[in-house]
C-alpha cells in the first residue's frame, strides 16, 4: 500500500471516529442534562452533608489552582488558588 493510500485510510478512520463521538454526544445530551447530572449532583451533596468528602487524589491544573477529588463521589473539594510566588519573595529568605 502506498503512503497516500495509508494517509487516506488514516484520515477516513479519524473522521469516522469523530462522527461516532459526535453522534454519541448528541444522543446522550438530553439524558445527561435531565438525569445524570442532577443525580450526580445530588449524590455529591449527600456525600458532603453526610460524613464529608473522603480524601482522594490531589490535582494541580498548572494554572494556579489545586484541589482534591473525593474517593466516594468524585466531587472536587478544597479548591484553592495558589499563593503568588515571585522572585523577590525568594530573595527575602
Amino acid at each position: 500500500m502506498t503512503e497516500p493510500e495509508q494517509s487516506s485510510i488514516w484520515k477516513r478512520s479519524r473522521e469516522l471516529d469523530r462522527d461516532r463521538r459526535k453522534k454519541t454526544q448528541e444522543l446522550m445530551d438530553e439524558y445527561d442534562r435531565n438525569v445524570y447530572y442532577p443525580a450526580k449532583k445530588a449524590l455529591q451533596d449527600e456525600c458532603e452533608k453526610g460524613r464529608g468528602h473522603h480524601g482522594g487524589k490531589y490535582h494541580d491544573n498548572g494554572l494556579g489552582w489545586h484541589w482534591f477529588y473525593c474517593q466516594s463521589c468524585g466531587a472536587r473539594y478544597d479548591v484553592q488558588q495558589h499563593t503568588k510566588f515571585t522572585v523577590e519573595d525568594d530573595e527575602d529568605e
